[in-house]
């Protein structure tokens, strides 16, 4: 087994993250894990995906909750931004993220100084 827990982690192609990470319900939280237009794709369908289900699996061993989005969410929507960026970063070893600043537009976006804080 090979350890590269020394090594710095660089993301060669991120996009921006939104400012507002407080989600009133599922379906709003779901719509950013899909591309779809559907009415049904949030409801129905993105939590069966298996990218979904790993997602909330790794989010609730990081914030140490009950595995299921629901406590997921609400851990979540209980944080800043600056706080929910640091502690990501942090935990995947990330030194450094290269945001594509293309999307989305930047007046919705965390300030450039959280991932210049997470990453150093």
């Amino acid at each position: 087994m090979l350890d590269f827990s020394n090594y710095p982690v660089i993301d060669n192609h991120c996009h921006g993250i939104y400012l507002n990470q407080s989600f009133p319900d599922l379906n709003q939280w779901r719509r950013l894990f899909t591309e779809s237009d559907s009415q049904e794709m949030p409801s129905r369908h993105v939590s069966s995906t298996l990218f979904y289900q790993r997602f909330i699996r790794s989010l609730a061993n990081l914030y140490q909750v009950e595995d299921a989005d629901v406590a997921v969410l609400e851990f979540r929507n209980r944080r800043s931004p600056e706080e929910l960026m640091q502690t990501s970063l942090t935990r995947a070893g990330l030194s450094a993220v290269l945001v594509d600043q293309g999307y989305p537009p930047k007046s919705q976006l965390v300030l450039d100084t959280v991932f210049t804080q997470a990453a150093g």
